[in-house]
């Protein structure tokens, strides 16, 4: 299971206490601010 994201700005955010959901999760940047959705398998 991937538990960090990668934003396109080149931070990383890690997820690993967050519970999978169907859709995916929503992350938000702390540094630039954009919302990328990830999905947990």
């Amino acid at each position: 299971m991937q538990t960090k994201v990668r934003c396109r700005c080149g931070a990383v955010t890690d997820v690993s206490g967050v519970s999978p959901r169907l859709g995916g999760v929503d992350v938000y940047c702390t540094v630039c601010g954009t919302v990328t959705n990830h999905k947990i398998s």
